[in-house]
């Protein structure tokens, strides 16, 4: 199934959460493919270089900033790849999934609370 599949992005929207499920762990077993969702009724594959916490990794080596020095903010799976312990503060949302509060440095308030604000004047400042 994954031999020689070149995937950048494919993203499907208003699926049943049971098929969702299926198919990420179906896709997992491709180690060049990345599987995330926003909500529980959608899928994004990626090509696994393509997620956010290798990009900011990048971006931050390239202009000198320290992974310490770095927060990262998130509600859902597609956020995980930057909840890794060398970044300073990962902080979830309030409304985040499970998965990504677990993982989490810090929680803050939900997106609705302003919990972008929040975290920045509570771990920041």
């Amino acid at each position: 199934m994954c031999s020689g599949t070149v995937i950048y992005k494919i993203g499907s929207t208003e699926i049943p959460a049971e098929t969702a499920v299926r198919l990420k762990e179906r896709f997992s077993a491709c180690p060049d493919i990345a599987t995330a969702s926003t909500f529980p009724t959608d899928i994004e594959l990626t090509n696994v270089r393509a997620q956010k916490g290798l990009a900011l990794k990048a971006y931050a080596k390239e202009r000198g900033i320290l992974p310490g020095e770095i927060m990262v903010l998130g509600d859902s799976d597609n956020d995980l790849s930057m909840f890794t312990p060398e970044f300073g503060w990962t902080v979830a949302m309030g409304n985040a999934q499970d998965c990504l509060k677990a993982v989490a440095k810090y929680e803050t308030k939900s997106n609705r609370e302003d919990g972008v604000a929040f975290a920045i004047r509570k771990y920041a400042l």
